[in-house]
C-alpha cells in the first residue's frame, strides 16, 4: 500500500515510481477521505491540494507560468521576455548552504554559455530593504537576473519550493525537468545541453 507521504514526496523531483494519473488519483482521494486529518505541515487535505496542484500547473510538460516583477536594480521584466532561450529559474537565498555550494558551478555555466540561447534568472524572497539584492549578487558576485520576490507573491505562484529549486524550461516554456535540492553538476549540465541542441535545431 503506497502511503500519502510516499506519494505527496514522489511528485517533487524530477519522477516517480507511479504514473502520474496513478499519484493524482491517489492525492485526490487522500484530499476527499483523509482531508480533515491533521499531520506535521498542516492538513492531509491541504498538502493534498497543494501537491495536485503541483502536477496540473507546475509538473514536466506544463508550460510555466509567467512571471512578472522587478529585478535587483528594480527594473520590471517578465519570465516571458526570454521565450526562444532555454531558461534555468533558480529559487535561491543567500542564507541557504546548499545554494552556496551551488554558486561556483552555476557562474561557471553562465559564463561558458553566453553564446548560447541560455538563460539563467533567480527569484529570491530573502532580502527585506530595497537595493539588498542587488548587494548581496554584487558582493557575491552572482551573475544572474533575479526577481525581487520581497512579497513572496512569486513564490506563492509557484507553490513555494524549497531553496534551491531548481526549474529547467525549454525555449517553448515548457518545463521539461526541475530538481528541488541539489542537483549534480553533470545531470544538470547534460539536460541544459540537450535543450539548447534542440533549440538551436529549430533555429536552423
Amino acid at each position: 500500500m503506497v502511503s500519502f507521504q510516499r506519494v505527496a514526496i514522489g511528485t517533487r523531483g524530477s519522477g516517480s515510481e507511479y504514473p502520474e494519473s496513478r499519484i493524482v488519483a491517489l492525492l485526490a482521494r487522500a484530499a476527499d477521505e483523509f482531508g480533515d486529518v491533521t499531520i506535521r505541515v498542516g492538513t492531509v487535505g491541504e498538502t493534498a491540494k497543494r501537491q495536485l496542484d503541483e502536477i496540473r500547473r507546475l509538473g514536466l510538460g506544463k508550460e510555466a507560468p509567467e512571471i512578472t516583477g522587478k529585478d535587483q536594480d528594480g527594473r520590471e521584466f517578465r519570465l516571458g521576455d526570454y521565450r526562444g532561450k532555454v531558461v534555468l529559474l533558480y529559487f535561491w537565498s543567500e542564507y541557504c548552504l546548499t545554494c552556496r555550494t551551488l554558486w561556483p558551478h552555476e557562474r561557471e555555466l553562465v559564463k561558458r554559455l553566453e553564446k548560447r540561447p541560455f538563460v539563467m534568472l533567480g527569484v529570491n524572497s530573502w532580502t527585506h530593504e530595497a537595493g539588498e539584492l542587488a548587494q548581496v549578487l554584487k558582493r557575491e558576485d552572482l551573475p544572474w537576473r533575479t526577481f525581487d520576490d520581497r512579497s513572496g507573491e512569486i513564490n506563492r505562484q509557484w507553490n513555494f519550493p524549497a531553496t534551491p529549486a531548481v526549474y529547467l524550461i525549454d525555449h517553448r516554456g515548457v518545463i521539461r525537468r526541475k530538481w528541488v535540492g541539489k542537483p549534480g553538476e553533470k545531470t544538470l549540465d547534460a539536460a541544459v545541453l540537450r535543450l539548447l541542441d534542440e533549440a538551436e535545431r529549430e533555429r536552423r
